[in-house]
């Protein structure tokens, strides 16, 4: 599979019916890609949507 249809399960598992961000996307496909990868991001940003989002790709 690759990273478009791994997200949008993903997304469709955690029922995410709005956009994410360009900062959440680069840091799934970064994980996605199994880089070593930090996100600091201000609270309220969508931190927990990455780590969530994660264990379904």
């Amino acid at each position: 599979m690759d990273f478009k249809s791994d997200l949008e399960y993903a997304t469709s598992k955690l029922k995410i019916d709005f956009s994410l961000s360009d900062y959440q996307l680069k840091a799934l496909k970064s994980l996605y890609d199994l880089k070593d990868t930090i996100a600091v991001l201000l609270t309220g940003s969508g931190k927990s949507i990455i780590f969530q989002g994660f264990r379904f790709l």
